[in-house]
């Protein structure tokens, strides 16, 4: 399939990540919809919906509770079999090598990239 075309329901997945609706995240994969579609979009932009949490997450923006959902949704993206080394690779050419013996738990960006990071470790 060429990764420029999605789906509806593949783009309608990486959108939810993106507005961070986990009600949608969930029902999209329960109806099946690939948890590791790729829109395509080149290394430096958050091409799946596991790369957009990574993506998101470092939002200013986003409140407690928002990242609190975004921990529940990469959770839910890896238990769906997410490819957790392209998002730690994407995660890395954002933000720098991680120092894995360094997360700050008090840190949300941090709490979420360390669930990323050991997930099935």
């Amino acid at each position: 399939m060429n990764e420029n075309k999605l789906s509806e329901d593949e783009r309608n997945l990486i959108d939810a990540v993106a507005r961070y609706d986990l009600e949608r995240v969930q029902q999209y994969l329960l109806d099946g919809v690939n948890v590791n579609c790729n829109n395509g979009s080149g290394e430096f932009q958050p091409s799946t919906p596991l790369k957009m949490v990574v993506f998101r997450i470092s939002d200013c923006m986003l409140n407690d509770d928002n990242l609190e959902i975004y921990e529940k949704i990469a959770k839910l993206l890896l238990e769906n079999g997410a490819d957790k080394q392209a998002a730690i690779e994407y995660a890395e050419t954002r933000y720098g090598k991680m120092q894995v013996n360094n997360f700050n738990d008090d840190n949300a960006m941090d709490k979420i990239l360390k669930i990323i990071y050991y997930y099935n470790a």
